[in-house]
């Protein structure tokens, strides 16, 4: 290339440099401005998650301190956090007064590129129902390989396997893993079949105290509901008022479930009175204090039964006296129909003529002190299967029958639970939760409009 050629390149790139140079550095600086304001988002969403987990935090390792806040209470106001601002706010909910909502909104930047991110937290008592299967101990009730439990497990102590049960979904225990048939130089023949990742030992879900289950849900009897008080004496009463139906038995109440109204009586020879549920319970919780509820039926709704009694007199039990299930399966399709049953002793399968033949439940099932259990569990000969559909929450688990692993003999009745799936996200009305607070719900990202 000769000398004038080599000039004239050079006056053309620059004559191209000089017209385009300032779109150059346009460029340069919006990718800049662009990459400053990633930064500054990210920065933003980091500043809001870390002062919003020192709040959660702290009501974690202290639950009852949310009770002292009132309405509302400011964490951080306007606080220099990390390098940026921050303010945390948690407020009580208007409508659901044991739920709470935490907003954190975060600033980071500075000028035109501060950016300004928000995380909103739902906050509260977590349902029970969530677990298919919660006791405080699981006495000497084994898991066997005939068991495939679909929903999550808690047991406070060791949990019993036999012949390699199978869960599906999360396990939980305050123990540091299983208790195995024969003990541990048998853990080979006995290991659960269980996802690694589901397991979750030395942790704990705590019930709230029995005193706690029992007046929470006395008091929306009272207010609401339907409450019955029975004493020792055979004389009961409702609203403190003596009940003038047929001979009222010794504390003794029965129901019958059918579809949206229920026959209620006094004595087994008696005639019931039938009411419609939703007008008798409008906010549809049951408590029969110092009583025996004896229970039946297919219900078409909502409903909670509940029942407290000292044990050594036999009270605070809920007999089934027959299948008790809803009107619409929710394995078969859609349904709204939830049934809670409640006891502070037991929950227990009555020795009837129905029930020497299998039994069907459907029912979330709360048992403070015991369990489910079920009447000459011992002594009976094969009842058939308890087809429990539900979440079974004890104190303790109890036998419905008697295994001999040895020999596979059974008397009494056989298990097959299944969990309802719905119970992971609903639960019965005014059905208990877990004690303390969780983290119900969390979003992270843009303020919302």
């Amino acid at each position: 290339m000769n000398g004038k050629a080599i000039i004239i390149l050079v006056v053309s790139f620059s004559a191209i440099f000089f017209v385009f140079g300032r779109s150059f550095f346009s460029v340069s600086n919006k990718a800049t401005n662009d990459m400053v304001e990633t930064l500054n988002e990210e920065k933003a969403l980091e500043i809001a998650r870390s002062a919003t987990n020192v709040v959660v935090s702290y009501f974690w390792q202290k639950p009852d301190s949310v009770k002292l806040i009132g309405r509302s209470k400011t964490f951080f106001d306007q606080k220099d956090f990390e390098g940026g601002i921050v303010t945390t706010k948690l407020v009580q909910d208007s409508l659901h007064p044991e739920l709470f909502r935490i907003r954190t909104d975060a600033f980071y930047g500075r000028e035109e590129n501060k950016k300004h991110k928000v995380v909103l937290v739902l906050y509260g008592p977590q349902d029970l129902t969530k677990m298919a299967s919660y006791s405080e101990s699981s006495g000497n009730i084994w898991w066997t390989g005939s068991d495939t439990v679909k929903g999550a497990v808690y047991c406070r102590s060791r949990i019993p396997v036999y012949n390699h049960p199978t869960f599906l979904s999360d396990v939980y225990s305050k123990s540091s893993g299983f208790k195995y048939y024969g003990g541990w130089r048998h853990k080979a023949d006995h290991e659960p079949n269980v996802d690694p990742a589901n397991l979750h030992f030395r942790s704990e879900l705590k019930r709230p105290s029995g005193s706690k289950v029992m007046n929470g849900l006395k008091a929306k009897a009272k207010n609401g509901g339907w409450y019955l008080w029975g004493n020792n004496k055979g004389t009961n009463r409702y609203n403190g008022h003596r009940i003038n139906w047929n001979s009222p038995s010794l504390d003794t109440l029965y129901i019958e479930l059918k579809g949206q109204n229920m026959d209620v009586k006094f004595s087994k020879n008696d005639p019931p009175v039938t009411y419609n549920i939703a007008s008798k319970v409008p906010n549809k919780v049951i408590y029969a204090n110092n009583y025996v509820v004896r229970l039946k039926g297919k219900l078409d709704g909502q409903l909670l039964i509940s029942c407290n009694g000292k044990r050594q007199k036999g009270k605070g039990k809920i007999l089934l006296d027959d299948d008790v299930t809803y009107k619409d399966d929710p394995r078969d399709g859609p349904s709204d129909d939830l049934l809670g049953l409640v006891a502070q002793n037991y929950v227990e399968i009555a020795d009837t003529p129905p029930n020497q033949s299998d039994i069907n439940i459907q029912a979330a099932i709360y048992v403070q002190s015991k369990g489910l259990t079920a009447e000459n569990a011992k002594t009976k000969p094969d009842a058939g299967t308890i087809n429990f559909y539900g979440s079974l929450i004890e104190g303790r688990r109890m036998e419905v029958g008697k295994f001999d692993p040895n020999t596979g003999q059974l008397w009494g009745y056989g298990r097959k639970y299944e969990y309802d799936e719905r119970l992971k996200t609903i639960s019965p009305p005014s059905f208990p939760k877990l004690a303390g607070f969780n983290v119900l719900a969390w979003y992270e990202g843009d303020p919302p409009n």
